[in-house]
């Protein structure tokens, strides 16, 4: 896996090192084609021998800022990953070097089972015990040590996982992520045992768990690039899920209802979307602009060979003397103003209606460069409108994880009551001040969550991405008792 926004740049990107148009390379010009200033290259250092941003290096000064040993997440989560995967250890070596640490021993990887058991899709969907799943439960003890780790780095509050290059002349594009698909995969174990744990009334170590969970995904949105966003929150989405099944099951009491409210309004914010965008993402477009101001354009164009994808684009070469690269990185930096302005808005309803005037933007700048006139096009232009990803998806799914943390959180009030009470409240507004401050809300439409009693149980919903409640689009997030 590699930087940011290679899963999106992929989707609409193909490129085939074979087929770019070479074009002379020229020197390094002795005076700068760019001035150096927030408006251009957005951070001022550090400066590489050819005057162009080291953007990994830059980023990396950024995350390591109050991070120690101490209070690092990321330290434990990389031994997780690095004794789960040996064949990455010189790629890890580079990591634990750069946050002043000792790689740890390689060997207990070895004892680890190859491949996942069969039946553990399942065991995560709900309560299970041993005897449903033996496998599952004989490779999750072979899991303990990793697992010890993956809890143990959710107890901290900081996290800063170095992007390292493997050869000193990468670019930011080509930087890989390995443990991210560990992560997932650790967190998927967690997530099993939480429900074995839960199959076996053990509910103190269910809530270590699952809080767990949530923390290690809160956490790794601190990273500063998309996919790692989207991963840390599909990992806390996880987690949340697993509390709604013991919440809505009836398992939990009320004093374990107020330990987890508490855990989870005590867990480390999520990081906002928008500073993905706002930071470390338009690092990629920037370097390659100064790239092709210091080396040309055939030069630059190989950053995307890296990716070796197919069905390569080819931009026409430049003057890069006559060329003004100030303007170039101040209109791409502007896009992605615009791009992070859009999350700062106060609602859902008004990021996407922000966000669809951004997207009505980017399809005006792809039809004025269609066909034959994207050899007219500059090249920051054809650049912006390859590379900016469908952002409307990425803030629906940063309102689509608080939706799901309201539910949740709703949920686990009403197994409370319930407790307290032996019956669910007619209202979410008799949850108030015991549970909430005030009603619970849907973070769509910001109206109060839709919660009505059926026999012996209840439905609760939010209205989802389409903010109407049994939409066509059946996007719909409920939580229901049917009993």
């Amino acid at each position: 896996m590699r930087f940011g926004s290679l899963i999106l740049l992929v989707a609409v990107l193909g490129v085939d090192r074979s087929s770019i148009a070479e074009e002379a390379k020229p020197d390094v010009p002795a005076a700068p084609r760019f001035v150096i200033s927030k408006e251009t290259t957005y951070v001022a250092g550090p400066v590489r021998a050819d005057g162009t941003i080291d953007y990994v290096e830059a980023i990396n000064e950024r995350l390591s800022k109050g991070v120690t040993k101490e209070n690092n997440a990321a330290i434990s989560l990389l031994q997780a990953a690095m004794a789960e995967d040996p064949m990455q250890a010189r790629h890890y070596a580079k990591v634990c070097q750069k946050l002043g640490i000792a790689p740890p021993e390689q060997a207990k990887g070895a004892e680890l089972p190859p491949n996942d058991p069969a039946g553990l899709d399942e065991t995560l969907k709900g309560l299970w015990t041993a005897d449903k799943a033996p496998q599952v439960a004989e490779w999750l003890k072979a899991m303990d040590g990793q697992l010890k780790l993956l809890v143990d780095a959710s107890k901290h509050d900081r996290y800063y996982m170095p992007l390292v290059r493997e050869q000193a002349s990468d670019p930011l594009v080509s930087v890989l992520l390995p443990h991210l698909s560990h992560q997932r995969h650790l967190c998927n174990a967690l997530k099993s045992r939480a429900m074995l744990r839960l199959g076996n009334e053990e509910m103190d170590g269910f809530c270590d768990d699952v809080i767990a969970i949530v923390r290690i995904g809160r956490l790794t949105t601190h990273a500063p690039t998309l996919v790692e966003n989207l991963v840390g929150t599909a990992c806390e989405a996880s987690g949340l899920d697993a509390m709604k099944v013991a919440a809505t099951g009836r398992w939990l009491s009320e004093a374990q209802v107020d330990r987890l409210l508490k855990e989870l309004r005590a867990a480390p914010a999520r990081r906002p979307m928008y500073d993905v965008f706002e930071g470390g993402e338009r690092g990629f477009l920037l370097e390659f602009l100064q790239t092709a101001a210091v080396h040309g354009v055939g030069e630059a164009q190989k950053m995307l060979g890296a990716l070796g994808q197919r069905n390569a684009i080819t931009l026409a070469p430049v003057d890069p003397v006559a060329k003004d690269w100030n303007a170039a990185m101040r209109k791409a930096n502007g896009w992605y103003d615009q791009l992070a302005e859009a999350g700062k808005k106060p609602s859902h309803v008004e990021r996407m209606r922000a966000c669809k005037q951004f997207m009505r933007d980017i399809e005006a700048l792809k039809v004025k460069y269609d066909g034959w006139k994207a050899a007219f096009a500059p090249v920051e232009d054809r650049m912006i409108a390859l590379v900016m990803p469908s952002m409307e998806r990425a803030y629906t799914d940063e309102t689509k994880i608080a939706a799901n943390l309201e539910l949740t959180e709703t949920a686990l009030a009403l197994s409370g009551f319930r407790s307290r009470t032996a019956e669910y409240p007619p209202e979410l507004k008799l949850l108030v001040p015991a549970y909430f401050k005030e009603t619970p809300v849907d973070r769509f439409n910001d109206h109060p969550l839709t919660y009505r009693l059926e026999g012996n149980g209840y439905v609760l919903l939010s209205v989802g991405p389409d903010e109407v409640e049994g939409g066509a689009k059946g996007d719909d997030l409920v939580v229901e008792v049917r009993k």
